[in-house]
């Protein structure tokens, strides 16, 4: 990944732009560019819900981390090397275009700290769950099916 630019924000956050492009033939390349926004968790608010089973909201704190990211990958495939620079320029541009209004909204960061919070939250409840669940017996082998033929 090869930094290209960075795009600070108007909630304060920085949209980073990275090159992850990749040569797949002689002459033509997988284009990929990825925008991350990265922030840190200690500026938003922690969800109430689970104030009431501390595991679980220890659980949750050590997976999330000290920081939530958002990454946004725009791809073409089987581009010229010639128009290499011209393509990661225009997908650029839309990156821009389409979601730096979404990711400058000063409600964002909440927004996103509670998406990931709900994910990791159902992640841990349902290994719990199956950590909880009973071991199935074992299986007798196959069924007898010999009445079913006749000799």
């Amino acid at each position: 990944m090869l930094l290209i630019r960075e795009k600070q924000l108007a909630n304060g956050l920085t949209l980073s732009f990275n090159d992850c492009s990749r040569p797949v033939a002689a002459d033509r390349w997988f284009v990929k560019m990825c925008g991350e926004v990265k922030f840190p968790i200690a500026g938003v608010s922690w969800a109430d819900s689970d104030q009431d089973d501390p595991e679980l909201l220890v659980t949750i704190k050590g997976r999330l981390g000290d920081s939530v990211s958002l990454i946004l990958n725009r791809e073409r495939n089987f581009i010229d090397a010639e128009e290499k620079e011209s393509v990661v320029t225009e997908l650029i541009a839309q990156i821009e275009d389409n979601l730096v209004g979404y990711l400058s909204d000063p409600s964002f960061p909440q927004k996103l700290f509670v998406r990931r919070y709900e994910e990791v939250r159902k992640q841990c409840v349902l290994e719990r769950l199956q950590q909880q669940a009973p071991v199935a017996d074992e299986d007798d082998g196959p069924a007898d099916f010999s009445a079913c033929f006749r000799d």
